[in-house]
């Protein structure tokens, strides 16, 4: 038998039919219409991955869930609630392919398959582009765009025109088959678009965009929100621009060289000129029946003589010798359809407003010369040692009665002053010494932040400098009379101590921790609390005045972790406060060593893939995007683990909320710090909360948004169920108190020279 009569027994193919049917099984007419398809022969393979589906959308839904296969396989069995996997969802058959596919339902496909795409875009985003019409005229260039905005979802109606049929010369740019020889243009996008998304309302006009037919597909009962224009006609294009100011559509077009973008905003400049005013006032009509040649003056104006690539301009010289038409490269035309379709899905969300002309040129963007500059590698980190103390042993033995005490004794209270905790490690002291008197005060140059209101962080730590002081003076046997506040109606004089004397050195136990004493960061094991180091850590705040109130039971441990998750959010989610705790930080070795201040970012003890999550937090406008997709339970965890990992969580209160109580409330927190030093046991301060609640209920909330005052009212409620206030009484000071691992990095002091100085 001859071959041409073999060939001849196979059907042609199918190059019309381009509209899947969609069976709902939930209904007993879906049902049988899906039998009667299965039943009829024409369905060549069915693929059935329902499950495989169900599972993905149940575990994207709680991304936060690490869910074992048997939890997984347990959701999907709630989720399926009785109902065979047959007939939930849909059942898609695409007849020019012979496929039968088992999907979602629309709703859940959409969500599903638009997953990834959040938070680029937001769910609300999506689904209020769902709700847009594009309509894409020309599918040689207009197809990588329309098959484009499909995958990405930015509408759910298109209408697609061209009259031409796929030859084999186009497959150099368009995504195609080679079985799809002869298909229309718009069915073969119609197609594709199809197979990604089933459920798409895609109109057709395979006449192409016609004088008569413009209005069909712009117009009609719901105008489009968007044109693609892509098509070849100077003729039709300059028409539909009429027709597209006359209806107020915004037109984008793409050429496919030096990637260039036109954006012509109709719909908010109704009188603007086609083509920028580029071809003057040239109506369409004026362009019906040139020739090639007489229309190159007004293509040459419209891409402009001079921008357009090299190899363009010689190639039209060519043209009708060696060349038939335009020369287009796939890779230009893939190009295309990215910048048409971020820049349509800008558009139609309102972010992008202008008209214009924009070029994404690859030749210029990459080239020798262009390169970008790279951060240097990560060096190994290097902890800088800390300077060595001042002998207190050799200062006893220099100190002699009835003579002035020598420099290197005022040094010493100074240096273990300064060892003292301050608020972002900012170590906000100036020293001066005259006479017998060293005097204390805020260094003029700090900042002050949202969480240090009314300067109460700040008296808290210059309490915390003076116990060091005292502490270090008894040991060195060293007379001193405090004087709080010794300028009245100026606060920025915290105290002075006056050095009165000799006496015999009583060596504190605590002094030998004040070198020692470190915040640690690091997860705790969580066992619980020695009864004897409770005692102690309750006893120390007892000296000046303070309360030490610990909670240990794990159910109040789990609540006070969310509670003060959802404060961390809050105040990572406020600008201010983001700028200002950012600038805390120190992100390198270098900068540490330099400043000697801030925290540095070691001390936190992160890995290395959580450093690097870590410094994208400082980034404001991606939190600010985070914050209007409603925040991101992340910014919680890191709060939540490590109060789950602690002993307990204990609050340091004091009478009052005046700034003598805060200092005092200082000295008491460094006593319970240093006997938890003693002890081997390890203080963290969540200072965050106390700081928030105290601008909350005593400055009326100034600097916070009602949204979070909000929320930080509702923290309040819950969190004083466990740590109430009286009468005058104030939260100084939260911690959480665990034991573990020493911090393998500790936070750097300045020299003393920095903020002493001498008379």
């Amino acid at each position: 038998m001859m071959i041409r009569e073999l060939l001849r027994r196979h059907g042609a193919p199918d190059l019309e039919s381009w509209r899947p049917e969609i069976f709902d099984p939930s209904h007993d007419a879906g049902l049988q219409a899906l039998r009667a398809r299965l039943g009829d022969g024409s369905v060549r393979a069915v693929h059935d991955a329902f499950e495989e589906q169900v599972a993905e959308l149940v575990a994207a839904r709680d991304p936060g869930a690490e869910l074992s296969s048997d939890r997984l396989r347990a959701r999907v069995e709630r989720w399926l609630d009785g109902r065979e996997p047959e007939r939930c969802g849909a059942w898609v058959y695409y007849p020019w392919s012979g496929n039968l596919v088992h999907l979602l339902a629309r709703d859940d496909f959409r969500e599903l398959r638009s997953n990834r795409n959040r938070n680029k875009i937001s769910a609300q985003e999506q689904a209020a582009l769902r709700e847009r019409t594009i309509a894409v005229i020309g599918l040689s260039v207009g197809q990588s765009s329309a098959v484009t905005l499909a995958q990405e979802g930015v509408a759910g109606r298109f209408r697609l025109a061209d009259f031409d049929r796929l030859s084999l010369s186009n497959m150099n740019r368009l995504r195609a088959s080679v079985w799809d020889l002869g298909i229309n243009k718009c069915v073969l996008a119609a197609r594709q678009m199809l197979e990604l998304d089933p459920f798409l309302e895609i109109e057709l006009f395979d006449q192409g965009a016609t004088a008569d037919g413009i209005d069909a597909i712009l117009g009609g009962d719901r105008p489009v929100d968007l044109l693609v224009e892509e098509c070849d006609s100077l003729h039709i294009k300059v028409l539909l621009r009429e027709h597209a100011r006359r209806l107020r559509v915004p037109v984008v077009m793409e050429t496919s060289d030096r990637g260039l973008i036109d954006i012509e905003r109709f719909d908010l400049e109704p009188e603007r000129p086609s083509f920028h005013g580029l071809i003057g006032e040239v109506d369409a009509g004026s362009l019906a029946g040139l020739s090639t040649k007489e229309k190159l003056p007004f293509v040459l104006r419209i891409l402009g003589e001079t921008a357009i690539s090299d190899r363009l301009a010689g190639s039209l010289f060519a043209i009708g010798e060696t060349l038939e038409t335009w020369p287009q490269l796939g890779s230009s035309v893939a190009l295309g359809g990215a910048c048409v379709t971020d820049v349509a899905r800008r558009i139609l969300l309102g972010e992008l407003r202008a008209s214009g002309r924009f070029y994404v040129d690859l030749h210029e963007l990459i080239r020798e010369g262009a390169q970008a500059e790279l951060a240097p590698p990560e060096a190994p980190y290097v902890q800088e040692a800390a300077s060595a103390a001042v002998s207190l042993e050799s200062l006893r033995a220099r100190r002699h009665p009835g003579q002035p005490p020598p420099l290197e004794l005022v040094r010493a209270l100074v240096e273990h002053g300064m060892m003292a905790p301050s608020g972002g490690n900012a170590q906000p002291w100036r020293f001066h010494y005259e006479g017998d008197r060293i005097s204390t005060s805020f260094d003029p140059e700090a900042g002050w932040t949202t969480l240090d209101f009314e300067h109460r962080a700040t008296y808290l730590s210059f309490g915390s400098v003076c116990e060091n002081m005292e502490l270090t003076a008894r040991a060195l046997g060293v007379r001193v009379e405090l004087e709080p506040f010794p300028a009245p109606g100026d606060p920025s004089q915290v105290f002075a101590l006056r050095l009165t004397g000799t006496t015999d050195p009583v060596h504190d136990e605590l002094v030998d921790a004040i070198g020692r004493r470190a915040t640690n960061r690091q997860l705790g094991d969580d066992r619980a609390l020695d009864p004897g180091d409770r005692a102690a850590l309750e006893q120390a705040a007892v000296v000046h005045g303070a309360t030490l109130r610990i909670e240990e039971d794990r159910s109040a441990l789990a609540e006070l972790a969310g509670i003060l998750g959802r404060v961390d959010r809050v105040a990572f989610l406020n600008r201010r406060m983001h700028g200002e705790i950012m600038s805390e930080f120190r992100w390198t070795p270098q900068d540490a060593s330099r400043t000697r201040d801030g925290i540095d970012l070691a001390t936190l003890d992160l890995s290395r893939a959580d450093a690097a999550a870590f410094r994208m937090l400082a980034h404001w406008p991606g939190m600010a995007f985070l914050k209007r997709m409603g925040g991101s339970a992340s910014l919680e965890k890191p709060s939540r683990k490590a109060v789950l990992a602690s002993s307990a969580v204990a609050v340091l209160t004091i009478p009052r909320g005046t700034p003598a109580a805060y200092f005092e409330g200082g000295r008491a927190l460094q006593r319970v710090w240093l006997e938890a030093t003693r002890r081997g046991v390890w203080l963290q301060p969540m200072a965050m909360l106390p700081y928030l609640l105290a601008r909350l209920e005593h400055g009326r909330g100034e600097g916070l948004e009602p949204r979070d005052l909000e929320s930080l009212s509702t923290q309040r409620e819950l969190y004083r169920r466990y740590f109430p206030v009286t009468g005058e009484e104030t939260d100084a000071m939260l911690l959480r108190v665990f034991y573990g691992p020493a911090p393998s990095v500790r936070a750097l002091r300045r020299p003393v020279g920095s903020a002493l100085t001498i008379a």
